[in-house]
């Protein structure tokens, strides 16, 4: 898959550019940027995506709000895959998955190792690993009250038992104070 750029504005317009590693990719409010935004905290020619020495970089133009990435304000920087790139309130994600058909660690089950398996070459992947399913705890040990048992006449719960209330107490009648003698 050829690398791209997922970018959305303040205004919430998104939008997608596959990047070519013989064009640069401009960033900014000029007509000619390949992304391009009305964001007046971003520059005519804000900042710029290339392909340099088999990696892509962003590269700040010398804007006045600065080109982030992952929120740390660079001049220039190599780029991974999943960086984010800020440029005022314009926000790029550079997205380089690598080909189905490259080598792909695996993690093999019951191992800390990895080996590399080849999708499509006829060297077959691990089987997936599937967690181990923990045993029922008793019942005894669930904080889950067991249901009462259904009245199979009905197939309903029997209804709970009605206790009357008891009266209410009225208060013994306050005994006469006593006076001094």
């Amino acid at each position: 898959m050829a690398p791209k750029v997922l970018y959305r504005d303040a205004q919430g317009r998104t939008g997608e550019v596959v990047l070519d590693p013989a064009q640069p990719c401009y960033i900014g409010r000029a007509l000619d940027c390949s992304v391009r935004t009305d964001d007046a905290m971003v520059s005519r020619k804000h900042s710029l995506i290339r392909a340099e020495d088999g990696r892509y970089v962003v590269e700040d133009l010398g804007s006045s709000n600065g080109t982030h990435v992952n929120d740390v304000r660079v001049a220039k920087q190599a780029l991974a895959h999943n960086d984010v790139i800020r440029c005022g309130n314009l926000w790029l994600r550079f997205i380089d998955e690598p080909d189905a058909a490259a080598p792909q660690p695996v993690r093999d089950a019951g191992s800390s190792k990895y080996r590399t398996t080849l999708g499509g070459s006829g060297v077959q992947s691990a089987p997936p690993v599937r967690p181990e399913t923990p045993a029922p705890a008793s019942p005894a040990a669930s904080p889950v009250a067991p249901a009462p048992p259904r009245n199979a006449a009905l197939g309903a719960a029997p209804a709970p038992a009605v206790t009357p209330a008891a009266p209410a107490a009225t208060p013994a009648p306050a005994a006469p104070a006593a006076t001094p003698a």
